[in-house]
């Protein structure tokens, strides 16, 4: 290891100056936390944009349109009363 002139390696040297500038750091951030958590709280929350409540009324209505469409098909296939081919003739005495 190399060492300094003034006692201790290089390492040692730069260890106690990182401690240091983490021990700055901590201290600036614990006088920041308080004001930081204050400042989340106290956003508004947006209010949804006038574009996307019209997007989710289209969505909605397209979504109901094509399930009266499938509904509708469905009964239409199964309904009794629903001729399948030419209209039988009454029987002629």
């Amino acid at each position: 290891m190399k060492t300094e002139s003034n006692g201790g390696s290089a390492e040692t040297q730069v260890t106690q100056k990182l401690a240091r500038l983490y021990e700055v750091e901590l201290d600036r951030a614990e006088l920041d936390f308080p004001t930081m958590r204050l400042a989340a709280l106290e956003v508004p929350e947006r209010a949804p944009r006038p574009h996307t409540k019209l997007r989710l009324f289209s969505e909605a209505v397209a979504i109901v349109a094509v399930g009266a469409i499938i509904v509708a098909g469905g009964w239409l296939a199964s309904n009794p009363q629903t001729p399948a081919g030419p209209a039988p003739q009454p029987a002629s005495n």
